[in-house]
C-alpha cells in the first residue's frame, strides 16, 4: 500500500511540472534590502540570487540603497551604531513607493528589517501579494560584539521588534543555517524555511585552476569586523612567518589590517575586490579560512569550495552544519585555535588535500543548484495564482 502511494504521488508531481514551469514564468519579484551593494554577505546572497532566477521567472529586480540607481536613491543616512562603517539608510518614500507599483511585483522578498525592506513589507500588504523575510544574521550575538550592554539591548530591541512586525505579515521566514531557525521562530514567523546559498556565475563558469598542492598561501575573503576573528589572523600571521597569508574586504577593522600589513612581510592586504578578482585571488590561494565567531553561513567558505581549494572554517559557521557540505570542508575543533588548525591542514598528504578539495568542489556546485531549485519552489508556492 505505501508503494502505490508513493508512485501516485510521483505521478501527481510530474504531472504538474508544465503547470509550476508556466507559473514561474509569470512571476515578477522584487527584492527590497537594506544592504548596501557588495558590502556584507546578505546583499551577495541577493545579488547572486537575481543573477541565478533572472532567466527562470518573468522579471526579478533588486531594490537597495544605491546612489546610482534612481530607485535605491535614499533620503538620509545615519550611522550603523557600533560600525561606521556602515550606514542604515532612510528611502525617499514617495519615491520608492511609486517605483515599486511600477514594478508590480506578484511576490516581495524583503531580506532586512531596515527602513527599506520595512517600506517593501508595507507596498505588499498595500498592493495585496505575499512576503517572503530572511533572517541572515545573529542579531544576539552581533549585539554582544558591537555594543556595550545598555546601547546592545536598545539596539537588539529595535532590530527584533522590527523583525517581529515583518515576520508577522509574512508568508514565510528563510534562514540559510539550521541555527538560525529558532530565531525566526521566537520572532514570531508563521512559516520557517532553511534553504542554500546560491553561486555568482563567475565562480561557476570560470574554468577552475587545479590547486597547486601546497598549503603555504593562506586567504580570507570578507569583512574586517570583529565577527569575522580577524585578531586571529593576524596572530597567525605572526606566528606563521614562512606561511603567506593575504586579506580582501573591507570593514571597521581594516586600518588595524593596514597597519599590521606594512610590519609583516608575509601579511598583504588585498582590499575591496569584484567578484571576477575574488575569483583570481582564489585560484591563487593553498588554503582559505574563515575562523569566524559569528557566522550565519559562510559565503566565502562556498566560493571558495567551488574553486576546489582547501576551506578551514570554525564552528560557528552556519555553512558547518549542512551535512551534504561537510565532507568538503576542514572544520576546528571546538576550543581549538586558528594557529592549531592552521599548523594540521598545512602537513595533510597530498591524495587528501586532492580529495578534499574535489569533493569541495562537486559539493559546492551541487548546493548552488539546490539552492536555485529551492528558492523557485518557495516563489512558486507563496504566490498566488
Amino acid at each position: 500500500m505505501s508503494n502505490m502511494n508513493t508512485c501516485a504521488v510521483e505521478r501527481s508531481r510530474f504531472s504538474d511540472i508544465p503547470v509550476l514551469c508556466a507559473r514561474m514564468k509569470r512571476l515578477r519579484v522584487a527584492i527590497v534590502s537594506d544592504a548596501l551593494s557588495g558590502r556584507n554577505g546578505v546583499d551577495v546572497y541577493y545579488r547572486d540570487l537575481v543573477n541565478s532566477l533572472q532567466t527562470q521567472v518573468a522579471r526579478i529586480d533588486l531594490v537597495n540603497p544605491d546612489p546610482e540607481n534612481p530607485i535605491g536613491k535614499s533620503w538620509f543616512s545615519v550611522p550603523m551604531p557600533g560600525d561606521t562603517t556602515q550606514k542604515i539608510y532612510f528611502p525617499a518614500i514617495v519615491k520608492l513607493y511609486r517605483e515599486l507599483l511600477t514594478l508590480a511585483p506578484s511576490i516581495i522578498v524583503v531580506p532586512t528589517p531596515g527602513p527599506f525592506g520595512l517600506l517593501g513589507a508595507f507596498v505588499a500588504r498595500h498592493i495585496n501579494v505575499p512576503i517572503i523575510a530572511g533572517l541572515h544574521t545573529d542579531l544576539e550575538s552581533l549585539a554582544g560584539l558591537y555594543w556595550n550592554r545598555f546601547a546592545g539591548c536598545i539596539g537588539q530591541y529595535s532590530i527584533e521588534t522590527a523583525s517581529r512586525l515583518l515576520f508577522h505579515y509574512a508568508d514565510s521566514v528563510i534562514v540559510n543555517a539550521d541555527s538560525i531557525y529558532p530565531a525566526a521562530w521566537r520572532l514570531g514567523a508563521n512559516h520557517v524555511q532553511v534553504l542554500g546559498t546560491p553561486l555568482a556565475q563567475e565562480f561557476i563558469t570560470t574554468p577552475v585552476t587545479p590547486p597547486s598542492g601546497a598549503s603555504t598561501h593562506i586567504l580570507f575573503v570578507g569583512r574586517l569586523a570583529p565577527e569575522k576573528n580577524i585578531k586571529a589572523i593576524l596572530d597567525a600571521a605572526e606566528r606563521f612567518p614562512k606561511l603567506s597569508f593575504t586579506l580582501a574586504g573591507r570593514g571597521p577593522l581594516e586600518a588595524l589590517v593596514r597597519q599590521q600589513s606594512s610590519q609583516l612581510s608575509n601579511l598583504n592586504y588585498a582590499g575591496h575586490l569584484s567578484r571576477t578578482g575574488i575569483v583570481k585571488l582564489l585560484d591563487e590561494a593553498d588554503v582559505v579560512i574563515l575562523p569566524s565567531l559569528v557566522e550565519a553561513f559562510g559565503t566565502a567558505a562556498l566560493e571558495a569550495m567551488s574553486r576546489a581549494r582547501l576551506v578551514l572554517v570554525s564552528k560557528a559557521c552556519g555553512i558547518s552544519s549542512w551535512p551534504q557540505l561537510c565532507a568538503g570542508l576542514w572544520v576546528m575543533r571546538e576550543h581549538e585555535s586558528l594557529c592549531e588548525a592552521l599548523a594540521h591542514i598545512t602537513v595533510l598528504d597530498q591524495s587528501t588535500k586532492t580529495r578534499i578539495a574535489s569533493t569541495a568542489h562537486h559539493a559546492a556546485l551541487k548546493f548552488h543548484q539546490s539552492a536555485v531549485t529551492g528558492w523557485l519552489n518557495l516563489l512558486t508556492d507563496c504566490a498566488r495564482p
